[in-house]
């Protein structure tokens, strides 16, 4: 098996009653299970380790972009048991999550640039952000709620929760695209409108957008989040992207995650499409 890069096992359900006999391994992604990795194979792919809520899928997508093949054995079955004692323990925000945090408090998550912030919370800022879009991806993204209309994700996978569909492009696969039929590709993305775009350049700027935006289509009032490490990299991005002739910005409307300054704070600003664009314009 030259090419495959990870093996990862059946997760154990109580709805599984037997092995199966047939189709013991399939290709697919792997995760929620015990897994093996082969790091000779892995060393150019980087683990996102501020990735709390989709790490294994992301790292799963970072893989395939690197033409490398992830195997599960579905003749072991997995269980996992958590042991509040003992062992090298999680830190104490995973564990304890957002105590009782009803609805009314998510918006707590961040706050307005402009504006002082009701509290500080001692979580990460990614961790902050990752809860934030989960629970506010349908108010953040209301053209994407019809399942047609998915939001674009490039680069750092992001979970927009159940009621969003998401279309994931990672530049690796775009070179790789390129070097076979990019005319393809690029007819591929134009069958599809849009209903949001997530700029997540918390690793830095991705690109891979500037070539790819010209070929994307977007519903009216698509949203574009824009999500960067600091407050200058937003206006950086703006500009870099050339983005402000289509899209429109609400004055002031730059937020940050509600964490101290030791807690990588993500900042994050939102526009919306100022009119229907398509490939063709």
């Amino acid at each position: 098996m030259p090419d495959v890069a990870a093996i990862g096992f059946l997760q154990w359900s109580k709805e599984i009653k037997d092995v199966p006999t047939v189709n013991m391994t399939s290709d697919c992604q792997i995760s929620h299970s015990l897994i093996f990795i082969d790091v000779s194979k892995t060393t150019t792919i980087n683990y996102n380790q501020f990735n709390y809520n989709s790490a294994d899928l992301d790292f799963n997508l970072r893989v395939v972009a690197e033409g490398l093949q992830l195997l599960r054995d579905n003749r072991f079955l997995v269980v996992k048991k958590k042991l509040d004692q003992g062992g090298n323990m999680y830190p104490s925000y995973l564990v304890q999550k957002l105590p009782n945090t009803p609805q009314s408090d998510i918006d707590q998550m961040v706050f307005s640039l402009h504006y002082d912030a009701l509290r500080l919370l001692p979580f990460p800022g990614p961790y902050l952000m990752e809860e934030y879009l989960i629970n506010r991806s349908t108010t953040l993204f209301p053209n994407a709620t019809n399942k047609q209309h998915p939001v674009l994700v490039f680069e750092n996978f992001v979970n927009l929760g159940p009621e969003i569909n998401i279309v994931f492009i990672g530049a690796k696969t775009v070179s790789k695209l390129d070097k076979g039929n990019p005319t393809k590709f690029q007819s591929a993305l134009e069958q599809i409108q849009f209903g949001g775009l997530l700029l997540y350049l918390s690793e830095g700027k991705i690109n891979i957008v500037n070539r790819l935006l010209p070929f994307l289509s977007f519903v009216n009032g698509a949203t574009l989040c824009l999500i960067t490490r600091d407050c200058k990299s937003l206006v950086k991005e703006k500009a870099r992207l050339d983005i402000e002739n289509k899209w429109k910005f609400q004055a002031k409307g730059e937020h940050q995650t509600a964490c101290p300054d030791d807690h990588r704070p993500l900042f994050f600003l939102t526009g919306h499409l100022v009119h229907e664009t398509s490939p063709h314009e």
